[in-house]
């Protein structure tokens, strides 16, 4: 991942398509910010990414995100809330902490 600011998007270690997986974004989760050369480069080649994955969180937990995402899962109504009210006060946050560090820029 390349670090780069522009054009943010997010990333899939395992494919979206697997719901058990498709919203986890915890730090060591499926999800992963990026930006959009990087997401495009590794639909093409995973390679890179699995290891910037295993080499920051360990083969042990890429193991167990694997084993999640293999796995069926079905989400109730309530908890699709819970995980969009997560990532929506998590957004909120880092909307604030971007113009925190606007301010202090200025």
């Amino acid at each position: 991942m390349c670090g780069s600011q522009e054009k943010l998007t997010n990333g899939h270690l395992f494919s979206r398509y697997s719901y058990s997986t498709r919203w986890d974004i915890q730090q060591d989760g499926n999800c992963h910010t990026q930006c959009w050369g990087c997401n495009f480069y590794h639909e093409r080649d995973a390679y890179p990414y699995n290891n910037w994955f295993i080499t920051k969180f360990g083969k042990e937990r890429w193991d167990d995100l694997h084993a999640e995402y293999k796995a069926a899962k079905k989400f109730k109504t309530f908890e699709l809330e819970e995980m969009y009210n997560d990532v929506k006060s998590k957004l909120e946050d880092l909307k604030k902490s971007k113009e925190s560090k606007w301010v202090s820029v200025i």
